[in-house]
């Protein structure tokens, strides 16, 4: 699924993230290569930092590839989409290096090449691009990208010392990319602070919302940039404050409830009949659900895709 994160031009809350981005990328302009990991949660805003570092990249080579689903199977799709724009720097490779990313890239036959040859290689390449301008390599949604392509970039970060090259990695929570990317500086992003999502709301409302209503709306949705902005724009002044007088939860917007619902459904049938005893049960009693659960026939661990 592609990502969801808000696209906003102007940057509300995250400026020492930014901060951040930036020196890393000087110190790369400097010969000082870096790597990072951004990882946060849907909505969170790690595509406006990634945007906004390709944005404020003077001088620098910018290289972007996204994870799809469609392609997360495919050996090596998200390192062919990346290196494509550096084949004239092959030649200058050590010839076992420029061959197993050429197998990797499809434009060579041979026997599947070994993956750290491949990572040497796909260094040695950034390297050599380098040092004919910055390269700035940002990869988004890493969580779909396939595994053979992010095992070499994870391999890259580790390594990135003295070459001019950035490479930043974003990514939803997800186990197969902390495994993978160990050892890689990771930036945990957060929801935004309360003034700075209450500035966001405001920014974005058709009208000024009551700063009492605007406070506990940043408080319901945790800061979370996408949130306050498709609240802003899809719910009215009055139908948010009558979910505060009325104590109802605050409404999420329509991409992330989609982003929730398609993961519902992807949930075992138990599970999602778990989920809906719980939605039902008003004072939040776990004994209560569970008696429910056992005279529905539901399967004792239920719960537990529900609970990760």
């Amino acid at each position: 699924m592609p990502s969801i994160d808000v696209v906003n031009p102007v940057v509300v809350g995250r400026a020492t993230e930014l901060g951040r981005l930036s020196a890393l990328a000087a110190a790369a302009r400097n010969g000082h290569g870096a790597a990072l990991l951004i990882r946060g949660d849907p909505g969170i805003g790690k595509t406006v930092l990634m945007t906004e570092l390709a944005r404020t990249a003077p001088g620098t080579r910018v290289l972007r590839a996204d994870g799809f689903d469609a392609e997360s199977e495919m050996p090596y799709a998200v390192l062919q989409r990346i290196g494509r724009p550096l084949t004239a720097h092959l030649d200058s490779l050590q010839p076992t290096h420029a061959m197993a990313l050429r197998i990797a890239a499809g434009i060579a036959e041979g026997p599947p090449p070994d993956r750290y040859l491949v990572g040497l290689g796909m260094l040695s390449l950034l390297a050599a691009a380098g040092e004919h301008e910055p390269i700035t390599c940002l990869v988004d949604d890493a969580h779909l990208v396939d595994t053979e392509s992010l095992e070499v970039l994870a391999f890259v970060a580790r390594r990135l010392e003295a070459e001019r090259v950035l490479l930043v990695l974003v990514a939803r929570p997800d186990a197969r990319v902390d495994l993978v990317a160990a050892g890689v500086p990771v930036l945990e992003l957060e929801g935004l602070d309360t003034l700075s999502s209450v500035q966001l709301l405001n920014r974005t409302a058709p009208v000024p919302l009551d700063p009492l209503l605007a406070t506990r709306v940043a408080e319901q949705t945790g800061g979370n940039p996408l949130a306050l902005v498709e609240l802003s724009r899809e719910f009215t002044a009055a139908q948010l404050t009558h979910s505060w007088a009325a104590q109802e939860p605050v409404p999420v917007g329509s991409r992330l409830e989609a982003h929730y619902v398609q993961r519902i459904e992807r949930l075992p049938r138990d599970s999602r009949r778990w989920l809906l005893l719980a939605a039902a049960e008003s004072v939040g009693d776990i004994g209560l659900i569970t008696s429910a659960a056992r005279r529905l026939g539901l399967a004792p661990g239920a719960s537990t895709a529900v609970e990760s």
